[in-house]
């Protein structure tokens, strides 16, 4: 296709990466490893990170050995929504978790949401199970998805939401693994600028069936 391509994230001499209106450090332990960043003709600029485990033993990134580890970084534009209070910020973020959708093909388990005060700005930490079913990587039986998030409102531009999770997809009779010592300096490695971010989508997205409580 013709057209010159807009450019994807790049990491400064710390290591960080640096996308409009934020910056955010990956994991520096744990063999994680960032994702290739593919603009594609005909679609918007999408400030995105996605990052992928190494797990032992495998001998590639993402290599199926019945348990997949990844997460990343996603920009929401809200539009017009407005908040007056950071407990009326939380309790949207619960309402829209909670809308009912069977596109997504998962349901709650257990679902945990409050307010966290370790960056800047209002946030919301969020901790969720899904069941997942059915899957081929696991003879076709339901399996597991356990996610870690923060999900924050820019300081600068309020209209923007910052999602950064990390997720195991794992069958029934595994054991999850303990990711928080890896990942905890991911999320408050998220440091906010002053530039216009740029949206990956809408606050319109799939959700999950039940309610997360």
């Amino acid at each position: 296709c013709g057209g010159s391509e807009s450019p994807g994230p790049t990491a400064d001499s710390t290591g960080r990466i640096e996308l409009p209106g934020l910056s955010i450090l990956p994991p520096q332990k744990g063999d994680w490893f960032v994702q290739p960043y593919v603009h594609r003709e005909g679609y918007p600029l999408t400030a995105v990170i996605r990052i992928s485990k190494k797990l032992p033993g495998a001998s590639t990134v993402g290599a199926w050995d019945g348990r997949l580890v990844f997460g990343g970084l996603m920009v929401l534009d809200l539009k017009d929504q407005e908040f007056a209070t950071p407990a009326e910020f939380l309790e949207s973020f619960k309402g829209e978790r909670a809308g009912d959708s069977d596109e997504s093909g998962q349901r709650y388990v257990e679902f945990e949401a409050a307010l966290d005060e370790s960056l800047p700005s209002t946030c919301v930490r969020y901790r969720h199970l899904t069941e997942v079913g059915p899957v081929e990587g696991f003879s076709g039986s339901p399996a597991f998805n356990a996610t870690h998030g923060l999900y924050c409102l820019h300081p600068n531009w309020p209209r923007y939401a910052i999602d950064v999770t990390y997720s195991q997809l794992y069958a029934r009779s595994q054991t999850p693994l303990s990711l928080e010592a890896e990942m905890e300096p991911f999320f408050t490695s998220l440091v906010f600028t002053s530039a216009h971010p740029v949206a990956v989508t809408s606050l319109a997205r799939r959700r999950l069936r039940g309610p997360p409580g």
